[in-house]
């Protein structure tokens, strides 16, 4: 039997290490015979975070992992928990085949199971760096079960609720985020999913995504109804439609149709960045021929999408107002 005397895990010589903090304990035992060994082991990390010279993106974490051969059985357990913000845990489980002597390890993939469950406070992601401008919040909860000997192999459920999304520099708010989502064999289905825009327009998911499937197909359709999307001080707009997503996660295909049910521009408040003054130009210099190379990058989308904008556009000028009105193909 050993242990592992707790220190401090950025005292480990790996480069990266020095900007994460915690302390890190555990230990192994091996018992029984070389032919029928019983070995457990266990790891526990405590507090673990972010040093406060860096970027300080995570919260306080505490990770326990465990696992034991024994019996003819593997077992490993695992968990993270935040004192705040919830917790998350692992399992998983298969007959093997273990000996020391001869040295033997063969699992029985055919007969795994699995398990995860989380309750998971949305908000903490924000400490991280590339949501700087952006706030989520909701309650996540999922069951999530994998059975190598079952038809469908996945199962279980994950639902968010009170969720929102807002994006301080696009202007856009999302409210009331509620979902359920179904797992099989394919991937995660949308039972129900719906959100708000904190008054009386509404949003709605129908569809699924083949998150377990190669490629990760996609197959959703979005209802908005006179939902007032974009806050801005130059634009404020409300939007209706039926928009569908297809293809693949990393690569969508975007079609449908987007109304702009009532959009209010207001010029005196769109910020136009002054040209740079062009100090101490010296005519006389010598030219320098200037060489550019164009980098043409393929977007990872495809659109065909109609956007009509019946007559309900208003741009506001301090000297002159104006309605406009009309049709957009992206």
């Amino acid at each position: 039997m050993g242990e592992l005397t707790p220190f401090d895990f950025n005292s480990i010589p790996l480069v990266g290490i020095s900007n994460f903090t915690g302390q890190v304990g555990g230990h192994v035992s091996v018992q029984g015979t070389l032919e029928e060994p019983r070995v457990l082991a266990s790891l526990d990390m405590i507090d673990f975070m972010m040093t406060p010279s860096s970027l300080n993106e995570l919260p306080a974490l505490n990770f326990h992992v465990d696992a034991d051969l024994r019996d003819g059985f593997f077992r490993g357990r695992t968990s993270v928990t935040n004192m705040v913000s919830g917790r998350m845990k692992a399992s998983v489980e298969m007959p093997c085949i273990f000996s020391l002597e001869p040295f033997e390890f063969i699992p029985a993939l055919e007969k795994l199971t699995a398990s995860l469950e989380a309750n998971v406070d949305l908000g903490i992601l924000n400490g991280l760096s590339f949501l700087n401008d952006q706030r989520i919040q909701g309650q996540l909860d999922s069951n999530l079960e994998y059975d190598a000997r079952s038809k469908e192999k996945v199962s279980g459920h994950v639902f968010i609720n009170g969720g929102s999304y807002e994006h301080d520099r696009w202007g856009v708010l999302i409210r009331d985020i509620q979902a359920e989502l179904v797992a099989d064999a394919a991937g995660l289905w949308v039972k129900h999913m719906a959100a708000t825009d904190g008054d009386e327009g509404h949003i709605l998911v129908r569809g699924d995504v083949g998150v377990w499937t190669s490629g990760m197909p996609l197959n959703l359709n979005v209802e908005i109804q006179k939902a007032n999307l974009l806050h801005r001080d130059e634009v404020n707009a409300m939007f209706s439609g039926s928009i569908s997503l297809r293809n693949r996660l990393a690569k969508p295909a975007i079609t449908g149709q987007l109304i702009v049910d009532r959009a209010d521009i207001s010029l005196e408040n769109w910020t136009v960045q002054e040209p740079r003054l062009l100090t101490d130009y010296d005519a006389s210099a010598p030219l320098h021929e200037l060489s550019i190379t164009q980098t043409n990058q393929a977007l990872s989308l495809t659109m065909d999408l109609d956007v009509l904008m019946p007559d309900q556009i208003f741009v506001n000028a301090s000297v002159i107002d104006s309605i406009w009105g009309g049709k957009l193909k992206l």
